[in-house]
């Protein structure tokens, strides 16, 4: 009550009529005081001073009604100015009210509606006089009844107004759609509350745009998670943003590792350069897709070769937001097409080596057939004879040795589970005499499928030279620098002087044919052999392994 007397005075005293009021008493009183004051002093009080009082009676009239006049006046006009540009105000508010692409609604504080804009019919479907029997709850669906009272509680009677808040609306056909709203308090002249007024805005397409793009997340992110390829967000810094599965089991870093990490910390410093001037050129775009073959570093030190595919991921500005990479593992195919290279060469350097032997060899015979010919019967051609089968017998070892090695390189190398090559690699001798010590579960290399046969001579050899041995053992021994397979035996050993001679094909001993080539075997792989035995206790074959040329079957 005393905010609405507050509010009556303050009209009052706004009021046109009582400012009219104030000058003409003003005025008047000002008149009767000075004007009597001064007639009293010229006529001294005479019959004069009488006239002067009627004459002053008629002026006073004239005077204030000409004033009252021009009061009125500008008061009038004052008003008519202000209604019109109320009215103004009122038409162009009208016309922003109904023109408007959001909805406008008011209510009273029973929920009825009580006024809308076009577009708040059009949203709906109803008639007016349809919606003139309606509360805003009747075209809610019941399941926001609650949190619209709350909301209405909390904010929109104690603030003002609401927060831009989300619902839905029923229309008269029946579908429902959501929609956006922000509602304010309506006050009366006595500054109570009224009703409420809002602002609605029908959000199905941005509803089914975030539906969209949710969904295009989702398939993205199984796409992500399940792709065999490694996939990465990199930031503009270069560093990791997300990574997938399949990149973490590439590089053997946790998750939480890389996200820590930039992608230059795990890739070969030969490729540095490269990137860097790839990847400015990718932010710039100048370049669309940068597409490579390049090594990183595994957190084991082994080297990961990656066929990578990077583009750039812009904002709707166009601004860089990240680097998405695709990353495919080639190390196999790498590591085959080096196998390959290298067995071609080897192949080639052994034909060369086994032509040349066969020619030098024929050329020595025909030389003893020309001597047998000018020669007599007796001790010197017996010896030209005995010259001639040696000839003969180098020839046939010359392509018994092309024979056996006329398969290196024929296949690619292959993942070789190294307990199983060994057990089939003996299988072809009678070794039941000698008792077997295997501690090798479970460990494959990657090597030519010849690997059977490596392991079959240095069994055989333990056959043919450690005549006293009773015992194989065949382990292995894993360090930062790779992995070591030891071949040992307790038999007689091999003499310090002959430790590399045995790998030689052209050894004395003739151990040098199998030796050579199960060398050349396992050098296809970048495998290396060698012996560090000591004699008398038994022979001792290291089989050198890099890293990323081994690893350990996953057990279920």
């Amino acid at each position: 009550m005393a905010s609405s007397a507050r509010a009556r005075y303050r009209a009052f005293l706004e009021s046109g009529a009582l400012k009219v009021s104030l000058v003409y008493l003003v005025v008047g009183l000002a008149w009767i005081f000075f004007s009597d004051n001064i007639a009293f002093a010229i006529t001294g009080g005479s019959d004069a001073f009488l006239l002067y009082s009627e004459l002053k009676g008629f002026g006073f009239i004239i005077v204030t009604t000409l004033m009252l006049y021009g009061l009125i006046r500008y008061f009038t006009d004052a008003s008519e100015k202000q209604q019109q540009q109320l009215f103004r105000y009122e038409t162009r508010y009208r016309k922003l009210y109904e023109s408007m692409r959001d909805a406008f609604a008011s209510v009273d504080m029973a929920g009825r509606i009580k006024e809308y804009n076009p577009a708040f019919r059009e949203m709906l479907g109803y008639s007016n006089e349809e919606l003139s029997k309606f509360t805003y709850r009747d075209i809610t669906p019941d399941k926001w009844h609650e949190s619209e009272e709350r909301i209405l509680k909390e904010q929109v009677l104690l603030l003002g107004h609401s927060e831009v808040y989300e619902k839905e609306y029923r229309r008269k056909d029946g579908t429902i759609f959501p929609v956006e709203l922000h509602t304010f308090l309506l006050r009366d002249d006595a500054g109570q509350p009224a009703g409420l007024g809002t602002i609605v805005r029908d959000i199905t397409g941005r509803k089914r745009a975030e539906d969209a793009l949710r969904e295009s997340e989702e398939r993205f992110r199984k796409i992500f998670e399940n792709s065999s390829l490694g996939m990465t967000l990199v930031t503009s810094d270069y560093r990791f943003f997300s990574v997938n599965p399949a990149w973490i089991a590439m590089t053997g870093y946790a998750e939480e590792e890389l996200l820590k990490m930039s992608f230059k910390d795990i890739t070969h410093p030969d490729h540095r350069a490269s990137d860097d001037e790839h990847m400015r050129e990718l932010a710039a775009g100048t370049i669309l897709v940068y597409g490579t073959e390049k090594r990183y570093i595994r957190k084991d030190g082994s080297i990961l070769w990656g066929s990578i595919r990077v583009t750039a991921i812009r904002d709707q500005q166009g601004s860089l937001r990240y680097f998405a990479g695709q990353i495919e593992d080639i190390t196999e195919r790498k590591m085959a097409q080096d196998a390959l290279n290298r067995a071609t060469k080897k192949l080639s350097l052994l034909n060369s080596i086994t032509f040349s032997d066969i020619q030098n060899a024929i050329f020595s015979l025909a030389g003893y057939f020309e001597l047998e010919k000018t020669g007599e019967p007796g001790e010197r051609l017996q010896q030209y004879l005995d010259k001639e089968t040696g000839i003969i017998r180098t020839i046939t070892e010359s392509l018994k040795f092309a024979k056996n090695y006329q398969n290196l390189g024929l296949k690619p190398p292959a993942w070789q589970n190294v307990g199983e090559a060994f057990l089939f690699g003996i299988s072809h001798l009678d070794i039941s005499d000698i008792s077997r010590k295997l501690s090798v579960e479970g460990l494959e290399i990657y090597a030519d499928p010849l690997l059977e046969n490596v392991f079959f001579t240095l069994a055989e050899n333990i056959l043919l030279h450690g005549k006293t041995a009773t015992e194989i053992t065949f382990r292995y021994h894993e360090s930062e620098e790779g992995l070591t397979l030891f071949f040992e035996d307790n038999g007689e050993g091999i003499q310090p002087d002959l430790k590399e001679k045995i790998f030689d094909r052209r050894n004395e001993e003739r151990r040098g044919m199998g030796l050579f080539l199960a060398r050349e075997i396992l050098s296809v792989t970048g495998i290396t052999i060698r012996e560090t035995g000591e004699a008398g206790k038994g022979a001792r074959f290291e089989i050198s392994v890099p890293k990323g040329v081994y690893r350990f079957e996953e057990r279920p």
